[in-house]
């Protein structure tokens, strides 16, 4: 598992849930006084798997590094072994993991 820093406008994924403006707000003024704090925004070729309200709220501020972790090979290899796809992802319980939680969600998944 490996953690890559990255400017936000590097990255090009879109949300996977709605986002609340209220929350968004809160997290861009924790990342303006503290930098970027908590768990990687974590995605795979397909798209986002957490991160929305972290990955709104750095988009907010110029220039900011952001915490990202590739799950790619990780999510191919559970829809293969559930004969499911990306879109089949219970997202609403991985929201809460920590990156190491989804790792685990993902390859026990795949046992």
């Amino acid at each position: 598992m490996m953690i890559k820093k990255i400017f936000v406008n590097e990255f090009g994924f879109d949300y996977i849930n709605k986002i609340d403006s209220r929350k968004v707000e809160e997290i861009k003024n924790s990342m303006i006084k503290n930098g970027y704090k908590g768990q990687p925004i974590v995605y795979c070729n397909n798209g986002l798997l957490t991160g929305s309200h972290r990955l709104a709220a750095a988009r907010m501020i110029e220039d900011f590094e952001i915490l990202t972790l590739d799950l790619t090979s990780e999510v191919n290899e559970y829809c293969e072994n559930n004969d499911c796809c990306y879109t089949d992802i219970a997202f609403d319980e991985i929201d809460t993991m920590t990156a190491e939680e989804i790792v685990e969600y993902l390859t026990k998944g795949s046992e």
